[in-house]
C-alpha cells in the first residue's frame, strides 16, 4: 500500500553517519562504503484517508476506464488490507512482505546494471526508526539495501560459496 523508500546518498555523508549507530559494527562498512543506502519502510496503520488518496491518485492518472473498474480496485484493495488489520504487528508483517517484492526488484535491477548490492536486516530497527523520525510519520523500517561496488577487501566475494544440496532445498511435486 504505502511504502516509503528513504535514500542515504554517499555525496552527502551526514545521513549515513547519522544512521550508522543503528547498524551493528559488522554491517557498518556495508553502509559507510556504499554509494547509496535505501531504507525500506512500511506503515504501522492504514487509514481511510490513505486508501482514498491512493484511489484518487490512480483515478487522476487514468487507471480506471470507468466507475465499475475503480470500485472493483477499491474493494479488492480493502479486502486484502482488511485481512491483515487484526493488529499493528500483523499489518506490519504483511506490508513488509509486500515491500520485499520491491526489494527483490531493486536487487535484481542493480545486478543487471553491474551494481553490487547487499540486503541488510542486521539493523537495530527501533534505533533507525528513532534516528529517522519514522514513528511520527506512522512508519517503521523493515530492511535496508546498500548499493555500490564491492571492495577488493570483501572476504565474502573471494571465498567459495557454500550451499545445501538441491534435494535439501527443493521438493518437486511431479
Amino acid at each position: 500500500m504505502l511504502r516509503r523508500f528513504i535514500t542515504l546518498r554517499r555525496p552527502h555523508r551526514k545521513p549515513v553517519n547519522v544512521c550508522s549507530p543503528a547498524f551493528p559494527e559488522f554491517n557498518r562498512d556495508r553502509i559507510t562504503g556504499a554509494s547509496d543506502v535505501v531504507v525500506f519502510t512500511v506503515p504501522k496503520t492504514l487509514t481511510e484517508a490513505h486508501l482514498r488518496r491512493v484511489l484518487d491518485k490512480e483515478e487522476s492518472d487514468g487507471r480506471f476506464p470507468n466507475a465499475e473498474v475503480k470500485n472493483a480496485q477499491d474493494q479488492g484493495r480493502r479486502y486484502f488490507a482488511g485481512l491483515h488489520q487484526g493488529s499493528e504487528a500483523e499489518l506490519v508483517a504483511w506490508e513488509a512482505r509486500q515491500a520485499y517484492i520491491g526489494m527483490g526488484f531493486l536487487l535484481f535491477a542493480a545486478a543487471g546494471m553491474g551494481i553490487d548490492s547487499t540486503a541488510l536486516e542486521g539493523v537495530d530497527f527501533p534505533k533507525l526508526n528513532e534516528i529517522l523520525g519514522l514513528d511520527e510519520k506512522n512508519l517503521t523500517a523493515i530492511a535496508a539495501v546498500s548499493l555500490g561496488y564491492r571492495s577488493p577487501k570483501d572476504g565474502n566475494a573471494q571465498r567459495p560459496k557454500s550451499r545445501l544440496t538441491r534435494d535439501e532445498l527443493f521438493t518437486s511435486l511431479d
